[in-house]
């Protein structure tokens, strides 16, 4: 590499923040600059989602009621919740419920992403609310 192609190489920038950078420099800080407005932008995506989903689930649990159909609580709460196994011993709000011989056919949890939180709703084999809770993770 002749002299002046080395010089070329180092040419400086000239303009604003990046006066007294190499072109390399100015291009390296320019990309992380981009990195970080990139991750910031799903950061604060992921955790508006996830301050929207627990608002409107928290507001649509507080209205299922024994008895409500899925196609209901699906209505309530949308579709976004995992289907997963039958909770041991049913609760309404924390409370036990005494065996009335109705036993749960599936189960929904719906859980925001990134909170510490989430919903049980349990339907029995007519597809017919029997049990709901609220927990948060330790």
């Amino acid at each position: 590499m002749s002299l002046r192609a080395a010089q070329a190489a180092e040419e400086i920038e000239g303009k604003g923040y990046y006066r007294g950078l190499t072109k390399r420099a100015a291009r390296a800080s320019r990309l992380v600059l981009a990195l970080v407005a990139a991750v910031s932008v799903v950061s604060t995506g992921i955790v508006g989602r996830g301050y929207y989903l627990e608002r409107q689930w928290r507001n649509a649990y507080a209205v299922v009621n024994r008895g409500d159909s899925r196609a209901h609580v699906t209505q309530l709460m949308g579709s976004a919740g995992d289907t997963v196994a039958c909770s041991s011993a049913p609760t309404w709000d924390g409370v036990r419920i005494e065996d009335s011989g109705v036993r749960c056919a599936a189960a929904m949890s719906y859980i925001p992403v990134p909170f510490f939180e989430g919903w049980l709703i349990e339907f029995d084999a007519r597809d017919r609310v029997i049990s709901k809770s609220f927990w948060v993770f330790d």
